[in-house]
This record gives structure tokens, C-alpha cells and sequence, in this order.
């Protein structure tokens, strides 16, 4: 409701912008709130990509971010295991949730069969469109 004060835990990962991406493009800072993908395994390096790819943002709440520190990435829902204050950084976790949600949906609009068509996938939840 409107006026809910409340506190969510947001996963966060630290990390720094790949050198390579840095060279190659000649960037010496980037910008809060940038999308950025994960370029290791070890999920410490990042470039910054389109909204699509991305794996989390760079501290929005920062004036500037320099490509000689490491910084906060915070993590887009849903390719982390539940979050505690540990987790796991699972990329494929998100794509398995939407097969779930996905045969979900399938049982609503059996379901409703008048109005199928007005359920939908959004924010990773079935709703009524």
C-alpha cells in the first residue's frame, strides 16, 4: 500500500570493470546505474551491456564510479539462489523459474478459459492483465 515503509535485501556482488573492455574502449569512468554482464566465472570482472543482457547495475547511488576501483553490482532478481547473507550466483536460475511460471500459466488459462488471453508473465509473477 502506499506509505508501506519496509527494508528487502538486494544481492549485491563487488567487482571491477574488465581491463580488456577498458583498453579496448578507452573508458576511465562509468556511470552509476550502468547495466553491466558479468565477464568471469568468478562473477568479480563486468563490462556494461544493453538492459537485455545484463546481469545487475552499478551502484546507482554514487556520483561517479572509477575504473580503477571495484564496486557494488546489484543483482537483477531471480539469477541468484535465495537470498540470505549468502548466496549463490546461478545465471541459468532465472531461465528455470520462467518454465516454471511458464506451466503456471498454462494451468490459469485452463482455468479461465474465457479470458486465457489476460494472464500474462510479469515481474516474475502470473497476473491478470
Amino acid at each position: 500500500m502506499i506509505g508501506t515503509r519496509d527494508a528487502v535485501h538486494v544481492p549485491i556482488a563487488v567487482a571491477e570493470v574488465s581491463r580488456e573492455y577498458c583498453s579496448q574502449n578507452k573508458i576511465w569512468t562509468l556511470n552509476p546505474g550502468t547495466y553491466v554482464k558479468f565477464v568471469n566465472d568468478e562473477f568479480t570482472k563486468f563490462e556494461p551491456c544493453d538492459k537485455s543482457e545484463a546481469h545487475g547495475v552499478l551502484n546507482p547511488f554514487l556520483d561517479e564510479i572509477s575504473t580503477y576501483e571495484p564496486v557494488i553490482v546489484l543483482l537483477n532478481p531471480g539469477i541468484t539462489t535465495p537470498v540470505r547473507h549468502h548466496f549463490d550466483i546461478d545465471l541459468q536460475q532465472k531461465a528455470r523459474e520462467l518454465s516454471f511460471l511458464e506451466i503456471e500459466l498454462e494451468e490459469v488459462k485452463e482455468k479461465d478459459p474465457d479470458c486465457a488471453g489476460c494472464w500474462v508473465i510479469r515481474n516474475n509473477s502470473i497476473i491478470r492483465n
